[in-house]
């Protein structure tokens, strides 16, 4: 911490004697960027890369989901309407016999 401050000072007393070093360090700076900040911008960008990549996967997952809970939907709806239909069809005619009449009785020859 006490050499950033010493550093920061030495700063401020150089750009009170030479304000044009001044300005020829900074324009050096902006047009080389030191090692720190194109680090930070590289993992900007990984980041970004990152979350791309994420999002995509996410996406897949929600349609995989999606269309599981169609199918799922559907499937119970055919097995209800199938199931209904069959119902019906079973209750308006009542049985009358478990067997069937012929096999009771067997005729003499």
């Amino acid at each position: 911490m006490d050499e950033e401050r010493i550093l920061a000072q030495i700063e401020e007393r150089l750009s009170r004697d030479d304000p044009e070093l001044v300005a020829r360090i900074d324009t050096l700076n902006e047009q080389f960027p030191s090692s720190q900040e194109q680090e930070q911008e590289q993992e900007q960008r990984e980041g970004e890369e990152g979350r791309a990549r994420h999002a995509q996967h996410r996406d897949w997952q929600k349609t995989a989901v999606i269309v599981l809970i169609i199918v799922a939907i559907a499937g119970l709806l055919l097995t209800a309407a199938l199931g209904a239909s069959s119902a019906d069809a079973d209750s308006s005619t009542p049985p009358t016999s478990l067997v069937p009449p012929g096999s009771l009785y067997v005729q003499p020859m």
